[in-house]
């Protein structure tokens, strides 16, 4: 320590929380000062900007003042640091609680083109486009997720910070650890009266014999002292010399440590003050009991279970011979009561006394929850971060739940290779001229994705709203999405007879396949579905079978632009259709 420069930083000691700190100044420090920090047990706090070790030693405070000459008290408590520390953390979480925001935005945004949890259509002419944006959606997810569990993180780490020092300054547990430095400080002061008591040993050998037996015996000598001593290395007197300077060494640090720790008692016998720890009570015994049954489960005081007995009888007398390693009690029901049990041919049974009291057989009480101990009843009886409980409903937290699980999934594919989804502003146009009303039972043939379903479920004047979907992936999907406000069908529409169904419909809304003239037969069988004044709404092809066959019947047929649908260039047509006989 004589040849380290002095620095130019300050040295300071926390009698709280028993931690030496170096906070150094504008120069930096040479590569020898921080390799003898670092050896020591210094480490670097670079928020704090300073050297701290994580408690006091004689080597330590040595260091700490070759480098800067005194060590004063830390002006800091180590509450106001815990909440700058809090505070800290605090941040970082909101920075992560933030990105993880933004990243749920972006995910969001993505998604408006593919729903969440909405399937990739396979074959269908969006599959490239919805596979490129579901693995940008996954990405995006999750480093939601993962900036989410981080911003919990730093805010499970700023509420641990004020717990554990809130903790600390408790009374009970300052006194307990006043008990603990007790026990040091008599430690010390053995290890003072010992090596004063081989030094006066040491003074009175005389002969080679009696100083091998005290080197033998003596801890606190060199340990090659006996070795030598057997080799004639060394004399008697040079023996003593050496292990007379080895209990002053002993003596010496063994005095600095008993000063500190008296140091320190002094400081938390101040804080504690008038406080009296109570006394702990002798653990009271459950109640023996001496009861018939058949069977008793018993806790095995050995290990976290509990075991099945069979019950034996015998008398007092029988009792008081057995040999008493061999009876005993053991816990009932979670230490509720107890029981006798013997350990006879090799097998422990519970026993029951035939001339003793006999009680009445105990019922098993409900078992419940031990109350919180320690951090966790500081934790719950003060809010530990400001503004924040842990006990409130987060509700942010869910919606990264639910992102997770929806991860956990993945992402499921479906092949309908013939679905064209109805685009949002045409679905409401189709609900406008379908003008429905509070009365209508409305039928939706071909639900695909539910953009139509969507479209009448806004308008909010239908109690009842039925759908078939040939596709069962996207039946369950459609499910999970509308709840119990759609009844939705598996099954082919074209195969579907209105007298199986239990009632006609007032309104039919469609957007049925194009292929092949599917969207005529689709139409005119949904017709069949009417009441005597309802109404098809559908979308169709505008190619000339469809002028042939459904034009004439049309009471409207609106003429859609080029491209209406995505993925397809065919001209579609809206039109409206009268019940059969209208």
């Amino acid at each position: 320590m004589q040849d380290l420069e002095r620095i130019d930083g300050d040295a300071t000691y926390c009698a709280e929380d028993n931690k030496l700190r170096l906070y150094p100044g504008w120069d930096r420090l040479s590569d020898k000062v921080r390799t003898c920090l670092r050896e020591s047990g210094f480490k670097w706090a670079a928020k704090q900007e300073l050297y701290v070790a994580p408690m006091w030693t004689p080597e330590r405070e040595d260091l700490l003042l070759a480098l800067c000459g005194e060590i004063g008290d830390e002006d800091t408590s180590p509450e106001e640091r815990a909440e700058e520390r809090a505070d800290r953390f605090l941040g970082y979480s909101g920075k992560r609680r933030a990105e993880a925001g933004a990243a749920q935005e972006a995910v969001r945004e993505i998604a408006d083109a593919i729903p969440l949890g909405q399937p990739i259509l396979v074959g269908h002419h969006s599959e490239r486009h919805a596979r490129r944006g579901a693995r940008r959606i996954e990405t995006g997810m999750r480093r939601a997720v993962k900036l989410f569990k981080t911003a919990e993180y730093w805010k499970g780490r700023a509420q641990g910070s004020l717990r554990d020092a809130r903790y600390k300054a408790q009374p009970a547990v300052r006194a307990r650890r006043i008990k603990r430095l007790e026990t040091d400080q008599r430690r010390e002061e053995r290890k003072i009266q010992q090596a004063r008591d081989f030094g006066e040993i040491w003074n009175r050998v005389k002969t080679r014999e009696h100083a091998l037996t005290v080197a033998n015996i003596d801890q606190g000598a060199p340990w090659s002292l006996w070795s030598r001593l057997t080799d004639d290395e060394i004399g008697v007197d040079e023996a003593r010399r050496e292990a007379l300077e080895s209990h002053k060494r002993t003596i010496a640090y063994a005095e600095r440590w008993l000063e500190h720790i008296k140091g320190r008692l002094a400081y938390e016998r101040e804080m504690l003050g008038d406080f009296e720890p109570p006394k702990r009570a002798k653990k009271k015994q459950p109640p023996l009991l001496n009861y018939r049954s058949a069977a008793i489960e018993v806790e095995n005081p050995y290990r976290a279970e509990h075991v099945t007995l069979q019950q034996v009888e015998m008398t007092k007398d029988e009792w008081k011979r057995l040999y008493r390693d061999y009876k005993a009690t053991r816990l009932v029901w979670g230490g509720h009561h107890r029981v006798r049990v013997a350990y006879r041919s090799g097998a422990l049974e519970v026993v029951f006394l035939t001339d003793s009291n006999e009680h009445t057989a105990p019922t098993r009480p409900a078992d419940g929850e031990p109350p919180p101990r320690g951090k966790e009843a500081v934790a719950l009886a003060v809010p530990l971060v400001a503004g924040w409980d842990p006990r409130e409903h987060d509700p942010e937290e869910e919606t990264f739940r639910e992102m997770e699980r929806v991860l956990d999934e993945g992402i499921k594919t479906v092949s309908v290779p013939q679905l064209f989804p109805t685009p949002p502003e045409l679905a409401r146009r189709a609900v406008e001229l379908a003008n429905l009303s509070e009365d209508h039972r409305i039928l939706e043939p071909s639900a695909g994705t539910g953009a139509l379903i969507e479209a009448i479920l806004e308008d909010r004047r239908v109690d009842i709203l039925d759908a078939f979907e040939i596709s069962g992936d996207l039946c369950k999907r459609l499910a999970e999405r509308f709840g119990n406000k759609v009844v939705v069908e598996t099954g082919d529409f074209l195969e579907q007879r209105p007298e199986d169904q239990p009632y006609t419909y007032h309104r039919v809304l469609m957007n049925p396949p194009f292929r092949n003239g599917d969207d005529i037969k689709h139409i005119l069988h949904a017709r069949k579905f009417l009441t005597k004044d309802g109404l098809v709404v559908a979308f169709c092809a505008g190619g000339p079978r469809q002028e042939k066959a459904l034009r004439p019947l049309a009471e409207t047929w609106e003429r859609l632009p080029a491209g209406a649908f995505e993925g397809t260039g065919v001209r579609a047509v809206l039109l409206t259709l009268r019940a059969e006989g209208e």
